[in-house]
C-alpha cells in the first residue's frame, strides 16, 4: 500500500518500504568465518555456513554490535542483486570477532533507495 505525504515542493511524495513481515526462521546452525572491512578495520565475521557470498555495502559499529548492509553476490533472476541486512554481536573473548545473529534478505528494489547510482532495476513498482 502506497502512502502519499505532501513534499516540500507541493507534489505528493510516495515512500517505499521493504516490510519484513512476521515470518521468522530461527534455529541453530554451523558458522563459517569471513574477513570483512569496516571502515579501516579488518574484522572476522562468523556467518551461517549456508549464507551466500556477499560484499559489504555499509557497516557501522556500536559498542559490541555490527550493523551491516550487504549485497548478495550469488542469487540470480532479478535486475539487481538481493540485499541483506545483518546484525552481529562481538564474541566475548575476541575483540575483532563478531557473530551474526540476524540475517535477512531484502528485495533487490531496495538499491533504488539505498544506492540509486548502482541500481539497474527497471521495476516501477519499487519507486
Amino acid at each position: 500500500m502506497k502512502s502519499e505525504i505532501p513534499s516540500h515542493r507541493g507534489a505528493p511524495q510516495q515512500f517505499w518500504i521493504d516490510h519484513l513481515v512476521e515470518k521468522h526462521e530461527c534455529f541453530h546452525c554451523e558458522m563459517r568465518s569471513e574477513e570483512i572491512q569496516i571502515h579501516d578495520e579488518t574484522v572476522e565475521l562468523l556467518v551461517p555456513s549456508w549464507a551466500v557470498r556477499f560484499e559489504v555495502v555499509e557497516g557501522q559499529k556500536s559498542s559490541n554490535k555490527l550493523f551491516l548492509i550487504l549485497r548478495d553476490l550469488e542469487t540470480q533472476g532479478w535486475d539487481d542483486p538481493l540485499g541483506i541486512v545483518a546484525i552481529a554481536v562481538q564474541e566475548l573473548d575476541q575483540v575483532s570477532r563478531y557473530r551474526v545473529i540476524l540475517w535477512h534478505a531484502t528485495y533487490p528494489y531496495i538499491w533504488k533507495h539505498l544506492d540509486p547510482r548502482r541500481s539497474t532495476s527497471k521495476n516501477t513498482d519499487a519507486e
